[in-house]
């Protein structure tokens, strides 16, 4: 099942597969319907969830949780945080299914949000894919927050990600790995994986395998 509805006033591309019974929310936020349209197809053929993607407006604004130098946008990752209950509702009502766990996943600057709301308590787990782990005082964010509710988290980089020295893109690496361990420390099953390519370099085949990761994470 495929198809595009409004929920509180957002585009979304909803795809649902027909192996299961109950299914696992897979939600993420996306730039574009053309980009969100590539992730579905990526995803056919992963059994037992339900995608949704939801296009922003001000994708970048709304990704962000505090001002960086480096990000010409007021930040807006808390007015989307509140929001999240009222999509999650609309998503299970639109849907027809009382989901059995909620993952939330992103791209990017997404895998920044991904992050930074994860830690609400919202979601069973994360998936931050070549996400921007290098954003300043996102690690420190990490080590401070407990994570009640998230037992799954994925990361992922591609080998050719990070720039120049002078570039705050430069320790993105460095930073995800720190990232990593700290969710470990949590006792939160956690992943990295090291992508071939730059930043835009098969990005619905690295969405598609945190998908397949996050559909196998343990139960609480």
């Amino acid at each position: 099942m495929e198809f595009i509805s409004e929920i509180n006033g957002k585009t979304a591309l909803i795809y649902k597969s027909n192996d299961a019974s109950d299914h696992a929310l897979l939600l993420m936020f996306c730039f574009s319907m053309d980009e969100a349209k590539e992730f579905v197809q990526c995803l056919r053929g992963v059994s037992g969830i339900c995608f949704v993607a939801i296009v922003l407006e001000r994708w970048d604004a709304c990704m962000i949780p505090w001002a960086s130098k480096a990000v010409k946008a007021v930040p807006e990752a808390g007015r989307l945080s509140e929001e999240i209950p009222i999509l999650l509702e609309e998503i299970a009502r639109l849907c027809k299914t009382t989901f059995r766990k909620r993952y939330l996943l992103g791209y990017s600057l997404g895998g920044l949000f991904a992050v930074f709301e994860a830690a609400h308590g919202r979601f069973d787990g994360l998936a931050s894919v070549s996400g921007s782990m290098w954003y300043p005082d996102l690690v420190q964010y990490v080590q401070s927050h407990d994570y009640p509710m998230v037992r799954g988290a994925y990361f992922s980089i591609g080998d050719r990600e990070g720039g120049k020295p002078s570039s705050p893109f430069f320790e993105v690496r460095e930073k995800t790995l720190s990232i990593v361990s700290a969710f470990k420390e949590k006792g939160i099953s956690t992943a990295f994986e090291l992508n071939e390519g730059n930043h835009f370099f098969q990005a619905p085949l690295r969405v598609r395998k945190a998908a397949e990761w996050l559909a196998n994470t343990p139960k609480k």
